[in-house]
């Protein structure tokens, strides 16, 4: 059986239909799993707190271990990771418009790997689906800010326990020229809170589709898995 890199099937991300978008996702193995470095800005709290930990990868080991070979596919054969890549997204493309949904792609389900400098012609070829991702990286943050990504790729800033990343965060926030996910201290059934450091906030559970929400924006989202359980500051006490 061919490996499928992009599935559909997400929780949050199925949510985005009631706005009219299909959304595909790209998860790869996050931090060194698999032996190579796809979050290199990544700290102590989110790792402990990652994704990976939370959803159907926890009762299906599988899953994870298929993340792990698409994240050594790309690595090892980028070529053949591109080119079923490519074909994933043409026949994502078919399956939105049949649905009668826009498409929308999130390359970075666990991992911040900067896709504009990997594969540019995706980007390029693909120039009308929306593919928006998060990352801690504030160097990626600062090329989007500036104008100099893909047109029609979207980053939202991600919030961490690191010192220089707050303080990033918030001067992106007082620029209002970028958005920040926070995970918050919230369980699944409270409200979102609508205030935070004097700055909106969205409700980020509400659907995954962040490019939806103004710029200067916070994007809460609440605490899951692992991250319930967190004391390294990741996650924000409210």
């Amino acid at each position: 059986m061919a490996l499928k890199l992009l599935g559909t099937e997400n929780a949050k991300t199925i949510k985005g239909r009631k706005k009219q978008y299909e959304t595909a996702i790209l998860y790869l193995a996050p931090h060194k799993i698999s032996g190579r470095n796809t979050c290199p800005d990544s700290t102590v709290g989110c790792r402990a707190s990652c994704l990976f930990t939370a959803g159907l990868a926890q009762g299906f080991p599988r899953i994870n271990k298929a993340r792990i070979r698409k994240t050594k596919l790309f690595y090892e054969h980028k070529s053949v990771f591109l080119d079923l890549l490519d074909k994933d997204i043409q026949s994502f493309k078919r399956y939105a418009r049949k649905k009668r949904m826009r498409p929308c792609i999130r390359l970075n389900g666990c991992s911040d790997i900067g896709w504009e400098t990997e594969f540019p012609v995706i980007f390029d070829k693909y120039s009308d689906i929306r593919l928006y991702d998060y990352t801690k990286s504030i160097k990626r943050m600062t090329s989007f800010i500036n104008g100099e990504f893909p047109s029609n790729y979207y980053l939202t800033f991600s919030y961490s326990e690191n010192p220089v990343n707050q303080a990033y965060a918030m001067e992106l926030l007082k620029s209002s020229k970028g958005s920040v996910a926070i995970v918050f201290d919230i369980r699944k059934k409270e409200p979102m809170i609508k205030k935070w450091g004097g700055f909106p906030v969205c409700d980020g559970d509400k659907h995954d589709l962040v490019f939806l929400h103004p710029a200067g924006s916070v994007i809460g989202l609440r605490s899951k898995g692992r991250a319930k359980r967190d004391e390294s500051g990741f996650v924000v006490k409210i």
